[in-house]
């Protein structure tokens, strides 16, 4: 395995060493060779992305489709990786509708104090 130097690199050390990089080697270039290079960098790049992405799928297989179900499912730092049930949900609902129903009960209250300092000015 080679270890070019990046791996303990800063993320933001790495981007301003590319940013340096890039202004400095455009400085004494005409623009269409600048916009030539820019796009063959940009391709070795995908290319370099694609590559990484097959071997991915082919080391790990096609992988888990989209569902609520596998929410946090491979992070260790989620031990308790439970799906949420009907029974959850129907809770949630009804400690939404009295809570809806409180604050419409804090509105009105609100409207009558409203009403009751509203003649006196």
């Amino acid at each position: 395995m080679v270890i070019i130097g990046f791996q303990k690199m800063h993320p933001e050390e790495f981007v301003i060493l590319a940013e340096i990089l890039g202004n400095l080697s455009s400085l004494d270039l005409p623009y269409n060779l600048q916009n030539t290079i820019g796009n063959w960098l940009q391709l070795l790049g995908q290319v370099i992305i694609t590559f990484n992405g097959q071997q991915q799928y082919f080391e790990q297989g096609p992988g888990r489709v989209f569902n609520t179900k596998n929410f946090n499912i491979d992070n260790e730092s989620c031990p308790q990786n439970q799906s949420v049930s009907q029974s959850d949900f129907t809770s949630l609902s009804q400690q939404m509708e009295a809570l809806q129903t409180g604050i419409d009960e804090l509105k009105k209250r609100l409207d009558a104090l409203e009403k009751k300092q509203s003649p006196g000015l």
